[in-house]
Order: C-alpha cells, then structure tokens, then sequence
C-alpha cells in the first residue's frame, strides 16, 4: 500500500477464533472473509445505530466489518465498542487519533482480510443484501469492483431513523456492465466517483491509498481503481442510502472547496503518467467538469458573492488550462439535455465566471426576499405536486381498467389477424412482468411496434371504426402534436381525457402505441446528433399547441421558426430522423417517441426478439424477450414499490353521461 497507516496504537477487542452458531467468520480463523467493511467513524452519534444494525442485519455470513474510531468526541466511540463487544464475530473496534477520513480508511484497510473491501460512512447505512448481491456479481463477472445503486436520503437531526428518499440513481446510463474502460471509456463517467457504492478487489487498494488530509478523497483516487480494473460491474438495486444536507458533513464546510483542485488534479496526472490522457480526453474534460463546476453547485448556494465569483473564476481558468475545448466536449453539452425526463435540458452552467457570479446574486437576493430555503422549498413543491393529484375513486380507476383492456382486446386480435408484431411497453410491460396485469394504481396503456408493423398498422387500419376504436394519427387528424399514435375509444364513451388537444372524435378513452426505430449505441457521435435534433422537433410541435412548459424552450422553438412550420412538416421530418438507420443492421432499436429520457430507451435487437404472450389481468398482452433487461434499463430496480404517497393516479377525466353531459368522475 502506497500510505503507511498511523502510528498511533489503536484498540482492539479481543475476539474467539473459531466460527459462531450462525456461521459467521471469526477473526483470524482457518480461512479470510470474502469481503470486509470498512467504517470510518467521527462524531455521528446520532446515525451510527441504524448503520451498524444494518450491517449486522447481511445475508454474507463471510463477512467481517472494521470500525475506526478517529477520535470522535461524542458518544460515537462508545456505541461502536459496544457494538464489537457484542458481535465480535463480525464487528473489530480500533481507536486512532483524528487524522480524517482518509487516514481512517487506509488504516482499516491495513487490518482487513477480505478478498473485497468496501467502504461504508458511518452517517449512512445499507441494504441487507448488498453484501451478498455485489460479491455474487463479482465472482459471476470475475470482476475487479463492483458498483451498486444509491439512494440519497434526508432525515431531520431530531430523529435520524425518519428518512425520505430525495433522490434515486439507478445507473440507467450504464450500459456497458461487466467492461473494462478501456472497451467502454464512458464507463469513466457511469460509474460515479464514490467509493461507498462499491466493492472492489483487494489488489486495487494495495496500489491506490485515499490521500491524508484532503476532501474529495474519492475522486482523486477511484477513477485511477476503475482504470486498473479488469471490469466494472454493476448490481442495479438500491443498496446503498446515502445521507446528505446533514449538518457536521465534511461537505457541508465551503472553505474546504479548494480541494477540489487538488483532486482534479490528482486524475489528470494519474492518466498522463501511464500515457492514457489522449485515450480518456473527453471523459477526463467531462470529469473535471463535473466536479469543479455542476456537482459543487449546492455546495455553493448559500455562500457569499465574493466567494463563488472567485471560485467561479478559479474554475474556469481550471479547465481551460487543462480542459482545452471543453465547452465542445460530447458529455457536456450534449449528453446531459438527453438524461432528465421528457427531454428537459439542464442548464450545467453558465460559460463564463460573471454570469455565474451574477446569478448566484440574483439567487441569493430571491431566498432572502422570499425567505426560502430551497431544498425544503423543493422537497415541499413535489409534496404539493402530489397531493394536488386527485385519485380516482376504486370504482372508477376499476372500470377505467376495465375498458382500456377491452381496447387491448381489439389491438391484439387485429395485428394477429394481420400478421403484426406489437409488444407491451413502458407502464404496461412493468405491470404485465410485477403485476401480471394493471399496475393497481395505474390507468392507462402503452405498446410499442417494429416501424414496419407500425406503418402497416396505420395503412390498414386508417380512418375506420373497428370494434368501436378509431385510430388518432398525422394521417387522421392535420394537428396531431405527438410522435406516436393511439387507438381510442369511440362507441359507448363513458370518459373524456381532458388534457388532450385533439376533437371530441379523439377524446375517448385511448392506448398509446410507440415506434420502434433502428438506433446505434447511445454514446456514438452519430446517435447523439439525431437525439437532438429528434427532441428539437418534438418542441416545436409541442410549442405549436401551446403545450410547452418550459420558457426558454418555448423562446428556442419560436426563434427556429415554430410557428411558421405546418404540423404535418414537422412531423414527416421527425419520421425521416426516426427512421434514418432503418435500412441497417444496427445493434439496437430506440423508442424516440417516449417521455423517458433516451438513455433509458434505446436497447439491444435481441432484447426484443419475437413477441411472447403473457397473461394480462382477464386478458392476454405480448411482450418482449428479454423483458426483465428492458425493465432494468428504464426502471431500475423495477420490482421494488414506490412509497405509497406515490401510488396514485395522475392523469384527468371527464365523466360522461349518457345525455352528453361531461362532468368530474
């Protein structure tokens, strides 16, 4: 190992040599644990409970967990001796004197034996299972570090254990599990920079040492681990729960920013030492982009002018000074405007210091004037979004159901009468593969067609009513706004969806069918061209009727001359996008019809495959091959529920009566 550990003598609880009742490795015994923990503990009294119950709670019996005390002054050091004391069989104590959490990890690391190591901070705490998850990817991949998904919590100072999930990452973006980066260098940026999400190999940290008295620890030592790594994989479930806006977190102190710099720095001499600099140029100018500038923006938003300007002003120079043509960079300022939901563009940051200065000003002055604090802000915002859906009553939501699956009836009978390939998609595949039927609280349907099938099953189908459902196309209707098709409703209409733009004819009740287009891999050049221009022109259709939220994307459209394109143009440009590579053999296939982000909707032919015909509720759906591997790819970790304020229907309706009044169900 590159760091010797400290000198100072720590404390160690002595401990049997021999395994327990519940086959747990013991310290020392005939044969090393499969992984050990490592945690690193200073002063969090308050959460280190539920992180340790939570290791105590792995299903990995060969497992052993390392606690280090680096000279807390609370209470923290007596709860882990305590802990170590009771299950010594898992859990070693050692006390150091406060070196931070570098100097904690490599010294843990010193007295591990795990053939994996893994890192948990001791203010977070972790799945039951992930243990076990990542070490058994490990050896199915014989992979050198092992990635898992992370969510990121919030809970108050009062009581710890309440904590509401803030965010979920799930990798969608990694596409390339079980490579190396050197096969797939946007591994570089898929993986995150932290350490606590991952488990890597014992041989990774006797080269690499956390460096001692620097924050930002992670980002300067994990990306080199990930470039001497045989393979990165990945477990796409939530293991990991990760506090943050917790007051005392060495993130929480800005004066300590700088260091930023000092890691950065650490990276790019990393890969220009071993002559990779050129190889990783675009990840690399990606990666320092990243950290200097979009992930330090929180940290930022409470500090003084003077201070971000001069930050600010730092970072810039930083990244033309090693970044060259940054602003250029495929990962900057084009990837990220095809990662959020329904194409919206984040806007990174600002090209030039004063901007930035000036609008963390105008930032500032809001909060103060409002007096707002904007993560609570945010948090109350979606609670209101929420409550502001009104869920249908049982009965309703039931029948409703019930006649979409009538609707499914007539698509399904109609592509087997002529021969064409359909599959369940998007909500609908989720609910046919966890549900085998309706998500409960869901109500509406969505499939999605090879472009072959999907052009005949416009052709064929055409202006006419077929067992009560009529097609809403360009071809039936000059003003229709979306780049996919739905079969609606139209006899014995008991509910109007009142959001759509389109005529009475089109208001039923409806399914909504997507294409299926030919698509290179999503980190291409080429690809990347087309998803933009793609999402281009579903704004301004979208602008066209006045159905665009956003102000700057309403301006942008405007200025490309929206409003003086006919619908019909827009669309058959969309279509000759779409369908630009349909004539080749391309790896995947991509719905570009979809709200969700691209990243999340472009997927291997195979995965598709021939149609399979599966049960749905009292009826039957096809479905995709390999439909677990489309699920994961949107989803995540698909099978697992969302909290229950969530599980409720948002769309609208209007009930309609049989003398044609319309009224709320």
């Amino acid at each position: 190992m590159n760091g010797k550990p400290s000198t100072s003598m720590p404390v160690l609880i002595e401990i049997p040599q021999e395994r327990n009742d519940e086959g747990r490795w013991l310290k020392m015994g005939d044969r090393a644990p499969s992984v050990s923990v490592i945690v690193p503990i200073y002063n969090v009294s308050r959460y280190l409970h539920q992180c340790l119950d939570s290791l105590k709670a792995q299903t990995l019996k060969e497992l052993e967990v390392i606690l280090v005390n680096d000279g807390s002054t609370d209470d923290s050091g007596d709860i882990a001796r305590e802990y170590a004391g009771r299950y010594p069989e898992l859990f070693s104590y050692y006390e150091e004197k406060n070196s931070g959490l570098s100097a904690a990890r490599n010294y843990g690391f010193s007295l591990s034996h795990g053939e994996y190591v893994a890192f948990v901070d001791s203010d977070d705490y972790v799945a039951p299972d992930i243990c076990q998850k990542m070490y058994g990817k490990a050896k199915e991949d014989d992979s050198d570090l092992v990635c898992c998904a992370y969510d990121q919590i919030v809970s108050s100072e009062e009581n710890p254990d309440d904590t509401e999930t803030v965010k979920r990452y799930r990798f969608y973006a990694m596409y390339h599990s079980g490579h190396s980066v050197y096969e797939y260098p946007s591994l570089l940026l898929e993986s995150a920079s932290y350490a606590c999400n991952k488990l890597f190999r014992r041989k990774l940290l006797e080269e690499v040492s956390f460096p001692v008295g620097q924050k930002y620890e992670d980002s300067a030592v994990t990306y080199r681990m990930m470039e001497m790594a045989n393979r990165i994989s990945l477990v796409n479930e939530p293991g990991y729960y990760y506090r943050v806006h917790r007051a005392g977190a060495i993130t929480a102190n800005v004066r300590g920013i700088w260091d930023i710099f000092r890691s950065m720095d650490s990276l790019l001499d990393y890969y220009r030492g071993i002559g990779k600099a050129e190889y990783f140029h675009d990840e690399l100018n990606c990666l320092c982009f990243r950290h200097l500038l979009y992930a330090r923006k929180q940290q930022l938003s409470d500090a003084p002018f003077f201070f971000v300007f001069r930050y600010a002003a730092r970072a810039f120079r930083y990244l033309k000074k090693n970044c060259g043509n940054w602003r250029e960079n495929k990962y900057i300022y084009q990837d990220y405007t095809l990662f959020s939901p329904k194409y919206e563009a984040k806007h990174l940051m600002y090209h030039n210091a004063l901007c930035y200065g000036i609008s963390r000003v105008w930032e500032g002055v809001r909060r103060k004037i409002s007096g707002r604090d904007d993560v609570e802000y945010a948090r109350k915002k979606k609670a209101a979004a929420l409550n502001d859906v009104i869920p249908l009553a049982e009965d309703v939501l039931l029948d409703i159901q019930g006649l979409q699956r009538k609707i499914l009836d007539v698509i399904h009978g109609f592509c087997r009468e002529n021969g064409l390939r359909y599959y369940a998609a998007e909500g609908s595949l989720l609910g046919a593969v966890r549900h085998q039927g309706f998500i409960p609280w869901d109500d509406d349907m969505d499939l999605a067609m090879p472009r072959e099938d999907y052009e005949k099953l416009i052709s064929l189908w055409g202006k006419k009513s077929i067992s009560g459902c009529v097609l809403l196309s360009a071809q039936t209707f000059d003003r229709h706004y979306l780049p996919f098709i739905k079969i609606i409703q139209n006899e014995d209409v008991r509910y109007h969806t009142s959001t759509r733009k389109a005529p009475s004819f089109f208001r039923g009740l409806s399914i909504d069918v997507f294409p299926l287009d030919a698509a290179m891999e999503f980190d291409s050049r080429e690809e990347l061209r087309r998803l933009r221009r793609i999402r281009v022109l579903r704004d301004m259709m979208l602008c066209k009727v006045n159905s665009l939220k956003s102000r700057a994307r309403k301006i942008s459209c405007l200025l490309r001359g929206a409003s003086f394109r006919s619908m019909q143009s827009l669309q058959e440009e969309l279509k000759k996008i779409c369908t630009q590579y349909n004539d080749r053999e391309t790896p995947c296939l991509a719905n570009y019809a979809s709200a969700y982000p691209p990243v999340r909707e472009i997927f291997p032919r195979e995965w598709w495959g021939k149609p399979v015909t599966g049960r749905f509720d009292d009826t039957v759906i096809n479905v995709p091959r390999e439909s677990e591997k489309i699920l994961n790819r949107i989803y995540g970790a698909y099978e697992e529920l969302p909290p229950e304020n969530q599980r409720i229907c948002k769309h609208r309706y209007e009930k309609v009566k049989k003398d044609g009044e319309i009224q709320a169900p």
